[in-house]
């Protein structure tokens, strides 16, 4: 008996430009408000995600889309959680109208001859804070937002400031959290913080053109410390939201940066 779901199925790679790979994971996440159902097998060089509708017909460019969001997620997670920082590229999608059953399974690839140091990567990350962190961004919309602007700044060192700051802005502005209470929690001084805003809007190029044409360049010891601190106010975040999480310590934000980061920003 066939039942009356669909079933898409999206097959995306995954490249570290530092030269990482994904740690081996399979898990499922059940949206409570729509009932859709996701699968998610990831490892090596590769993530599949199959998605289950309730209703026999789906619009495909909705599925595409969802899917992109779905691993926006997933990239978020994986950088906060210390995995490192992966850029996903769609591969291929397949869509299955009716089925009598799903058994799922995947297949990692460059499993054999990783080196030492992402094996050392591999062995200290934790399935359960992966898991933790994507219910946490799945969960609550500005720490999602926050998350994602903490991705392109390390994706885009040159142009980070831009990213930093809007992150704090949808912790500050959408959880009504003030510049006080951060720096209190990050343990900056209060003037500290609004330096922040000093470097991204005012006369530097980085948030609005300049009438000089003058632009502020980037530099590891500028955008890998308030990239840090914007994940502190993350983690200060998600402990408000959620009072039974342990924030991550010094060394954890250390080891989440030191295997997402472009030291040279200009390479």
């Amino acid at each position: 008996m066939v039942d009356g779901r669909s079933h898409v199925f999206s097959i995306f790679e995954m490249t570290s430009r530092l030269g990482y790979f994904v740690p081996r994971f399979n898990m499922r996440f059940d949206e409570a408000d729509t009932g859709k159902v996701w699968f998610i097998s990831r490892g090596g060089t590769r993530c599949y995600i199959a998605r289950i509708e309730t209703q026999p017909t789906v619009d495909i460019f909705e599925q595409a889309a969802d899917s992109h969001f779905m691993m926006n997620r997933i990239v978020g997670s994986l950088l906060i959680s210390g995995a490192g920082l992966f850029t996903p590229e769609i591969k291929g999608r397949l869509v299955f109208r009716g089925i009598e059953k799903l058994d799922w399974d995947s297949q990692v690839e460059m499993e054999i001859g990783w080196s030492e140091e992402v094996k050392r990567v591999h062995d200290v990350f934790s399935h359960e804070n992966f898991r933790g962190w994507l219910h946490a961004v799945f969960g609550h919309t500005f720490l999602r937002r926050a998350v994602d602007d903490l991705v392109l700044a390390l994706r885009a060192p040159t142009e980070s400031f831009i990213f930093i700051y809007r992150g704090f802005e949808w912790l500050e502005q959408g959880l009504k959290i003030s510049k006080k209470e951060f720096a209190e929690a990050l343990g900056v001084r209060l003037d500290d913080l609004k330096q922040l805003g000093k470097l991204a809007n005012v006369e530097t190029g980085v948030r609005h053109a300049t009438s000089t044409g003058a632009k502020m360049r980037a530099n590891v010891e500028t955008y890998s410390t308030w990239a840090a601190g914007l994940i502190d106010a993350i983690n200060f975040s998600r402990a408000k939201l959620e009072p039974q999480f342990r924030p991550m310590t010094p060394h954890e934000v250390a080891h989440a940066l030191k295997v997402a980061l472009l030291v040279q920003p200009y390479p």
